[in-house]
């Protein structure tokens, strides 16, 4: 069976010991679905995420696998579909308010007191520079936690191609955080030779 489907037909009546298993399932595996969709999504979203993978995993408990080593690239599964609808919509919702912004008169900005940098916020700036394929190897493996195996299996990959993505993307991460771009250059170095690398938030360093 593959990694985890998503909607599906509502799930057989429940059966004995099925609401336990389900409950040690949530138990096991929600902080690690938590953690990664807050590595993906920003947290007023992080827990609709979590809250939909496991409304999943309960639709579909029938179905799901049984060893608890194959369960976790599933519920992955359906947490990765989750996260990519959750970017989905909040893209769209950026474009109705960037088209009500737009219709609106100029306004001086406001400075606002919690923008400043937490883990999370790092995390996701960081995801955000590497392509999507080596974003999501680094996502399941790094901070969901996931085995190579796992993540594989999820992204629909083969090994091989999993640990050739997370190369790729410890390269690229490497070289942000040493302020050069992956080619060995030196990021945002202008012509009077100053520096302006641009960190999480758009902000020079």
């Amino acid at each position: 069976m593959g990694a985890g489907g998503d909607e599906g037909a509502q799930r057989a009546p429940v059966e004995d010991g099925d609401a336990a298993a389900f409950a040690a399932a949530y138990r096991l595996l929600a902080p690690q679905v938590r953690g990664y969709a807050r590595r993906q999504v920003p947290d007023d979203l992080a827990e609709d995420v979590v809250a939909e993978t496991f409304l999943v995993l309960w639709r579909r408990w029938a179905d799901a696998p049984v060893p608890a080593a194959e369960l976790r690239p599933w519920v992955f599964g359906v947490a990765r579909n989750k996260v990519k609808h959750a970017h989905e919509q909040r893209s769209r919702q950026l474009r109705t308010v960037a088209g009500v912004a737009a219709a609106e008169p100029t306004r001086a900005p406001v400075a606002d007191p919690s923008d400043r940098l937490a883990g999370d916020d790092l995390a996701r700036w960081l995801l955000a520079q590497l392509p999507p394929a080596e974003s999501e190897a680094m996502s399941l493996t790094v901070w969901a936690g996931l085995t190579p195996s796992e993540a594989a299996e999820v992204l629909g990959c083969s090994l091989t191609a999993l640990t050739s993505r997370l190369s790729r993307a410890r390269a690229r991460l490497a070289a942000v955080l040493d302020g050069t771009t992956h080619d060995g250059t030196t990021d945002g170095t202008t012509h009077d030779g100053a520096t302006h690398t641009s960190g999480p938030g758009g902000r020079d360093r």
